[in-house]
């Protein structure tokens, strides 16, 4: 049976399509991503402490290794924002908790619906998501150690094998495929000083681009035409720093890798 969830008499929260509703305008509105959604489902289901242990497994399921505190941190800096824009109340809605994880302000009211039985044919979030894991028992001090010192160097390893990867195929992308096909895949940003910036559309995050900007050092005089690619959750970027557009016939182009923006 699929449950909505009623929250200060003000707002319905709908977990099977993921939307926040103002009862009071119905027409306004809110669709949360999915990993939003469950992370408000766990949040109000739980009633209590949440640790983000437990929000990167009821959040994210398998793909929960990929997730970073970044990605955790953002969904819940947007649930507060969506829940605020819904309402002229003042409340915290969400709490952080430091170094323990989140849970729902004490003053806010939840009462849970059983949704209509012609909404119950979609797969709500709460049928999707496997149930949330406990957190594991603290290892001891030795064991501690040596998980960390093999995490990092698997970590590591990991990011130095998708830098090399994604330089790979930025090279071998330009140099066996036809120019005029990269270049549909960038768009023009703005000129920074001698240099024309593109931005590779696929890949578009604004913040991540005006860092890697920042951490930018090409010679404008030789090359005046640059590509970017950003790869956020990597803290990685690739450049294509170009003689003339990506298209002309004696183009040349020197590849580059700009890692550690944050």
């Amino acid at each position: 049976m699929c449950f909505i969830y009623r929250l200060n008499d003000s707002i319905e929260f709908r977990p099977d399509d993921n939307r926040l509703i103002n009862l009071h305008n119905t027409q306004q509105q809110v669709t949360l991503s999915a990993s939003c959604a469950r992370c408000l489902l766990l949040l109000v289901k739980k009633r209590d402490l949440v640790t983000q242990h437990e929000l990167f497994n009821y959040a994210w399921g398998d793909n929960a290794i990929s997730a970073t505190p970044n990605n955790l941190y953002q969904n819940i800096s947007l649930l507060r924002k969506a829940l605020k824009g819904l309402t002229s109340h003042d409340n915290a809605w969400i709490v952080t908790l430091p170094r323990k994880g989140f849970q729902l302000d004490d003053n806010v009211t939840i009462e849970e619906i059983a949704a209509p039985e012609a909404a119950s044919s979609s797969t709500s979030v709460a049928d999707e998501m496997p149930p949330v894991a406990p957190a594991p028992p603290p290892p001891s001090a030795g064991l501690l150690m040596t998980w960390f010192k093999y995490k990092k160097t698997l970590i590591f390893t990991w990011v130095v094998f998708i830098t090399l990867l994604a330089a790979s195929l930025t090279a071998i992308d330009y140099f066996m495929f036809p120019h005029n096909a990269i270049a549909q895949r960038y768009i023009y940003y703005k000129d920074i000083e001698a240099c024309k910036i593109y931005l590779n559309k696929d890949a578009y995050d604004s913040v991540a681009y005006r860092k890697v900007l920042g951490a930018l050092e090409v010679s404008c005089k030789h090359n005046p035409y640059t590509y970017i690619t950003v790869y956020p959750i990597l803290h990685t970027a690739t450049a294509l720093s170009c003689t003339a557009a990506i298209g002309h016939k004696h183009t040349q182009c020197i590849s580059s890798i700009i890692r550690g923006f944050k």
